[in-house]
């Protein structure tokens, strides 16, 4: 799968757990103060990461630094994805 492929995929799973903004979320928005994704909301969006890309995400991970915005969220996944 590209990074291409990725964003694409990422970005559909933010515009769906986002609760603000759904139709703006580019690479560089941040999904918590443009798209409203609580700490809840995230932990919906990272189960969709999961199953979306057939990857586990440890409890350590799951932070704002890893989940920030797009961009972040597909580096993160690529790091994670079989090579």
């Amino acid at each position: 799968m590209t990074e291409l492929e990725v964003k694409e995929k990422v970005k559909k799973i933010v515009e769906k757990n986002a609760v603000a903004n759904m139709s703006e979320v580019r690479e560089d928005s941040c999904i918590k103060d443009v798209h409203g994704i609580d700490s809840i909301k995230l932990v919906g969006l990272v189960g969709d990461i999961e199953e979306e890309f057939e990857i586990e995400v440890k409890s350590t991970e799951l932070n704002r630094e890893n989940f920030a915005n797009v961009g972040i969220i597909t580096d993160f996944v690529m790091k994670r994805l079989p090579q």
